[in-house]
């Protein structure tokens, strides 16, 4: 399947990204780094189902929606921290967090917690928990038999107790079976600012890392994008993209407010190099060669005084 190159924005795209953008955001030297997205059945006589720019600024003035976003506010500056958790004994992935920090232009704590996963009973009637030995703490765990996975909904309701107050938001990684609604997932987040993410049945470092970013912009209210070929394209898509298109770039400037694009850029570039990404690299060099002329301080942009935003 090959992606050809974007040349002008639908409709759908145009209410995607949304008015007032800069050229750093849409221009036609940008639009070739762009590649048409796979919902070939949408076009400018559908409606696309993604979240735009303007509906993200509204977050908190509507109810939350299916997947839970639109509960908290963000942008507050207090809230300055990514948490990457990990399980008592897990296995410590040392440069996650600085391509994390990177990606997120916020800084990045890694944690292993005192949490340990227990398993109780009979082989047959088996009941999982997380437990807290040095307190002898036990947080009882939903189990699912097909599958032997645990459901993502009850590690949550364990997650937001052990929420830093200075936390932009938390992802718990695992490398046991995760499922929703007892179909297993790779990874899952909620509105109150946790995610969990399961390498058990991701085969690359790569794909890892894209699931762990990805929900992670899930706590911070990106919804997933239909409108083109990106990171926040649902799981059941074909695309393998680490970048976030023009929507969701204008949507991280507003959420993180003051982020370095050119360094943002640079310091990708150069993570992906070093793993042996020659593609991602490639994107990311060609993204910063349009920015070279560009000062910092253009690249953010203003955010709207009565705006409240919410995730």
């Amino acid at each position: 399947f090959i992606l050809k190159p974007m040349k002008n924005l639908t409709r759908w795209q145009s209410k995607a990204v949304g008015k007032g953008f800069p050229p750093l955001i849409w221009s036609k030297k940008v639009a070739k780094l762009y590649a048409k997205p796979l919902y070939e059945n949408l076009d400018d006589d559908n409606e696309s189902a993604t979240q735009s720019y303007d509906e993200f600024l509204e977050i908190g003035q509507r109810p939350p929606n299916e997947f839970g976003t639109g509960r908290f506010i963000v942008g507050d500056d207090n809230r300055r921290t990514i948490h990457l958790l990990y399980l008592k004994g897990s296995t410590v992935d040392n440069k996650l967090a600085e391509f994390i920090s990177a990606y997120f232009g916020l800084p990045v704590t890694t944690t292993v917690t005192e949490l340990s996963m227990m398993a109780t009973g009979k082989s047959k009637t088996k009941k999982r928990s997380f437990a807290d030995i040095s307190q002898d703490i036990s947080f009882p765990l939903k189990y699912y038999k097909p599958g032997n996975s645990t459901d993502v909904f009850s590690i949550f309701d364990v997650l937001v107790e052990f929420l830093p107050p200075g936390a932009f938001s938390s992802v718990l990684l695992v490398d046991f079976p995760i499922s929703e609604d007892k179909e297993v997932v790779d990874g899952r987040a909620c509105g109150d600012r946790v995610a969990v993410v399961s390498s058990d049945s991701i085969t690359t470092r790569r794909d890892h890392i894209l699931v762990v970013i990805h929900e992670l912009l899930h706590t911070f209210g990106f919804d997933h994008c239909d409108a083109f070929a990106c990171i926040m394209n649902p799981a059941s898509s074909e695309t393998n993209t680490l970048e976030l298109c023009p929507a969701e770039l204008r949507k991280l400037l507003d959420a993180v407010r003051g982020i370095d694009l050119v360094k943002r850029w640079r310091d990708l570039e150069r993570l992906c190099r070093a793993e042996g990404w020659a593609s991602d690299a490639d994107w990311f060099a060609q993204r910063l060669q349009l920015t070279d002329s560009v000062s910092n301080s253009s690249v953010a942009l203003p955010i709207p005084a009565a705006t409240t935003r919410m995730t």
